[in-house]
């Protein structure tokens, strides 16, 4: 055998070298995969909430639409929220006109209360109002930091603070208790009728039971208190003590800088405004949406204050000067 045919041989037979990948750029590598499955994951997740929500959109046309831009009695100068008296009559907060007006059932204005300034039954840009059995009218003095009560006609009664910070709702319970959410200071405080202080829950945060600027409230048939928590996009539910029982988010809130939620309860749902979608949102009492409502001609436009009175749900549209009002559907 010739040795340097061997040689050549041999030399042929020998292995290829193979260039070794770094541990880290395999890990690098396998980072990136997982980021993107993660990205296809989400995305297709998104899109299909998207269509599921965007199936649950239904043009509605309001029984009526009043109000308009002004100082004079009937208009507004930003109307913020809702109430309705056992008769029937329609009290609107109008938070830069600093007072509050009435209309009777029939949508003529009957009267208004109120002016700047600090001194009893004077406002600084009132939002929150509710009406008790008795027909007494509690508002939101937001930002002289106080609650305000007044008879059906206006007429002053008592008013009372505890170390409030911008309070944007209230309501009472069937037990005569009443719930007042400080928005400023993330809680819910809880008084006499009277104005008698009796506890207090929440504080800052994203855990549940906790709040970032919540706003509207409500209390249901059951004895549960729903609390929109705006920041942090979600409505929370709690005992009438405080405790918690359930947080759920909703998706087509954006954020306290384009929500101003706030919530009712009829026939069986909850009801909250959704002003970055210019929309009404029905929901289950769990927090699933059954319906979003928008006017056949375009939305409700900036919808802040809301209010149910037997078939009939009534919208503060904020970014207009307007109310209006339409009929529950049948669904």
């Amino acid at each position: 055998m010739d040795s340097k045919s061997g040689k050549n041989k041999a030399k042929k037979s020998k292995p290829k070298l193979r260039t070794k990948i770094p541990r880290e750029m395999k890990f690098f590598v396998t980072l990136i995969v997982l980021v993107i499955i993660s990205f296809s994951i989400w995305f297709g997740i998104k899109q299909i909430s998207k269509g599921l929500l965007k199936s649950k959109i239904m043009k509605i046309t309001p029984e009526a639409i009043w109000g308009g831009s002004g100082s004079q009695l009937g208009k507004f100068e930003q109307p913020w929220d809702v109430a309705l008296d056992s008769n029937g009559n329609i009290f609107v907060t109008d938070f830069s006109g600093n007072r509050v007006e009435e209309f009777g059932p029939n949508l003529k204005p009957i009267l208004e209360f109120g002016k700047a300034g600090k001194g009893p039954g004077e406002f600084n840009q009132p939002s929150g109002i509710f009406i008790n059995d008795k027909n007494q009218v509690l508002v939101c003095d937001t930002f002289n930091s106080r609650i305000q009560e007044f008879d059906e006609n206006g007429k002053f009664i008592r008013q009372w603070s505890h170390q409030f910070f911008g309070p944007k709702s209230i309501v009472e319970s069937t037990t005569g208790k009443v719930y007042v959410v400080d928005t400023g200071n993330h809680q819910v405080q809880v008084f006499t009728p009277h104005g008698d202080f009796i506890r207090k829950w929440g504080g800052f945060g994203t855990a549940n039971g906790k709040f970032r600027e919540p706003v509207g409230c409500v209390w249901d048939p059951r004895g549960f208190l729903y609390v929109a928590d705006s920041n942090n996009n979600r409505i929370e539910k709690f005992t009438g003590n405080g405790k918690w029982l359930e947080t759920f988010g909703i998706p087509t809130w954006h954020g306290k800088t384009r929500e101003m939620p706030y919530l009712a309860f009829a026939h069986g749902s909850l009801w909250a405004s959704n002003a970055s979608q210019n929309a009404v949102l029905r929901l289950s009492p769990n927090g699933s949406i059954q319906a979003i409502y928008t006017k056949a001609n375009g939305g409700f436009s900036g919808a802040a204050g809301i209010a149910a009175y037997n078939n009939e749900i009534y919208v503060v549209e904020k970014s207009v000067d307007m109310i209006a009002s339409f009929l529950i559907p049948n669904n």
